[in-house]
């Protein structure tokens, strides 16, 4: 867990440390299972998908209409 300054988070599309620092982790277990994964013989032959159902803009920076 890193630590943020409120005002750069907020700047930056989170709601919370607690967001980011999962943001984060999520890069990071993504990353380990790509790195996992490009050592299988099945990694050249496979289409991997990723699919978020959330995102960081409940904070009301992005304005529709």
């Amino acid at each position: 867990m890193v630590q943020v300054d409120e005002q750069k988070l907020k700047e930056n599309g989170f709601d919370s440390l607690k967001e980011y620092n999962a943001l984060r982790f999520s890069d990071y277990s993504l990353g380990h299972f790509f790195k996992l994964a490009s050592k299988e013989d099945y990694f050249r032959n496979t289409i991997f998908c990723m699919f978020g159902d959330h995102g960081t803009v409940s904070n009301g920076q992005i304005r529709l209409g």
